[in-house]
């Protein structure tokens, strides 16, 4: 069925939003926001959350409350991980204004969604409210079997930003289902989709003591209707888990992006404003580049072994000290960056004196968060 999406922009004919609708979704969103924060962020005594398993570098739990058998459909799951990200850029990669940033979502780090349409753009963020958005969407995902059918949902997202009595700050998102007229369960003309309910499901990312890294708790809490057996609806909860490392690799990939864009500016600008030097120098580069022998950082001689060339810091290093990085680019262009460079853009080191966006969040002053908000309003007004 995945060859009959992406469906067409024009796919759902909803009405236009009434003011007394969207005062009803802002509502529901907000209440539900607040509910899963509680979930989340206060410890149930009844609650117990057991070890299923680890996978690329998270921490899946399943739910169980003591003394009550859960239905099966129902049961919740916890994923626990880190991210190294700041929530301005955590909330930028979560913008689902516009068709476009829907498809750019699913292609870089939600490839577990077959198609999502936003239906009602809620509350669009603002420059004095960057973190709070509020939409109401439809999506679709796909079965891990072929024998079980595909599930889709429409829901109510809010995100919105929240702080801590400490000053601690956190940044959230919550999705709740909710039934529409216009947006019937779609069966026949080849889609036939199980409508199931998403009951608060939502990821929590909040500041840690380290500048640049965040805990994250993924809450998933999917009835998918219909029968399903527990093994699959694992199947399901574990492809939704690896959208944490594909945030954090998704951002790496957007730093590494951003230094490389930055190195090429500079590099143009010295050139143009120091010609005669620049050409005097050539012939003494290339024939360091050429006559190096040694990886400059493992030291490894390069007389059994090719070499490569760091397209961040121009250093000449080994295969095992550099590895290729496909840029999030709608020609998917490839770079070569050295563990050196990675790392630092990996850590918020090279990032931030380009992007005031990405600086640590927990050294950044009230100024330079107003100059990451603003950053981040004009970064997502774009088309």
């Amino acid at each position: 069925m995945a060859a009959m999406y992406p469906l067409p922009d024009d796919f759902f004919q909803v009405p236009q939003l009434s003011p007394e609708n969207c005062v009803w979704f802002t509502d529901y969103g907000e209440r539900t926001l607040r509910t899963m924060l509680d979930k989340v962020l206060k410890k149930d005594p009844n609650m117990i959350w057991n070890y299923m398993c680890d996978m690329d570098g998270v921490r899946i739990m399943e739910g169980e409350i003591k003394g009550f058998k859960l239905d099966k459909n129902t049961i919740p799951f916890r994923v626990y991980g880190k991210v190294n990200a700041t929530l301005e850029e955590v909330a930028l990669i979560h913008d689902f204004s516009t068709r476009q940033k829907c498809s750019y979502h699913k292609k870089h780090f939600a490839n577990d969604i077959l198609d999502t349409h936003t239906l009602y753009n809620v509350i669009p963020r603002t420059e004095d409210n960057v973190f709070k958005q509020i939409y109401v969407r439809w999506s679709a995902i796909p079965s891990p079997v072929a024998i079980i059918k595909d599930r889709d949902f429409v829901f109510v997202e809010c995100q919105n930003e929240f702080k801590f009595t400490s000053g601690r700050r956190g940044w959230a998102f919550c999705q709740t289902s909710v039934e529409l007229d216009c947006v019937p369960p779609l069966k026949g003309s080849g889609y036939d989709l199980v409508r199931g309910d998403l009951n608060h499901t939502g990821c929590v990312f909040m500041e840690t003591e380290v500048p640049g890294v965040l805990d994250v708790v993924y809450h998933i809490s999917y009835d998918f209707k219909g029968s399903m057996p527990s093994w699959i609806r694992k199947l399901s909860v574990k492809s939704r888990a690896r959208t944490i490392k594909a945030i954090s690799d998704h951002i790496h990939q957007l730093r590494l992006s951003s230094q490389l864009q930055r190195s090429v500016s500079s590099s143009s600008s010295s050139v143009s404003t120091e010609v005669e030097s620049v050409a005097s120098s050539v012939a003494t580069v290339l024939s360091n580049i050429t006559n190096q022998k040694r990886c400059s950082i493992c030291n490894s001689s390069f007389r059994f072994r090719k070499s490569y060339q760091c397209q961040s810091c121009s250093e000449q290093v080994c295969s095992n000290c550099s590895q290729k990085w496909k840029l999030p680019t709608s020609t998917g262009t490839s770079l070569r960056v050295c563990t050196t460079c990675s790392e630092a853009a990996r850590s918020g080191t090279l990032w931030e004196t380009s992007h005031s966006c990405a600086t640590p969040a927990s050294d950044i002053s009230t100024s330079a968060q107003v100059d990451a908000r603003q950053s981040l309003f004009k970064a997502s007004s774009k088309p």
